[in-house]
């Protein structure tokens, strides 16, 4: 896997935050600092387990009802969603997918996804993670 360039991230984090501006990401004009771990599990999955099987956990909206019975609230959904939306707006303006597993799959050959792809995944959620930095935490 090639190495996500700096001129890269420093473009797609400007966007990121508008993007967790626009999504609801904030309460009360906070982010919950459980999104950056939802954004660090995210990158794990995608590199222990594989890019699809990051984004189908990701995506999987039952997943809230459980966490919620532990104190956790807020919406995993939004991980997945807002990198499909900042490849969208920076990467690719073709993508017509609505969920990220669906990007994926429509693109892989034989379950391998070209590196490309794999490469922008991980620099939107790299760029959507710093971005989140930028916000007060609850």
């Amino acid at each position: 896997m090639s190495t996500i360039s700096k001129k890269k991230l420093d473009e797609l984090i400007p966007p990121a935050i508008e993007i967790i501006n626009s999504l609801g990401f904030k309460k009360d004009g906070l982010v919950s600092k459980t999104y950056h771990g939802y954004f660090s599990s995210f990158g794990a999955d995608m590199i222990n387990a594989s890019p699809l099987a990051a984004a189908i956990f990701s995506e999987d909206s039952s997943k809230r009802e459980s966490e919620s019975n532990t104190g956790t609230k807020e919406d995993r959904t939004l991980v997945p969603l807002s990198i499909l939306k900042l490849m969208k707006k920076k990467l690719d303006s073709n993508i017509m997918d609505e969920k990220l597993s669906s990007f994926i799959i429509s693109r892989s050959t034989n379950g391998v996804l070209p590196s490309i792809y794999v490469e922008n995944i991980l620099a939107s959620a790299i760029a959507l993670k710093i971005a989140l930095r930028t916000f007060k935490k609850s």
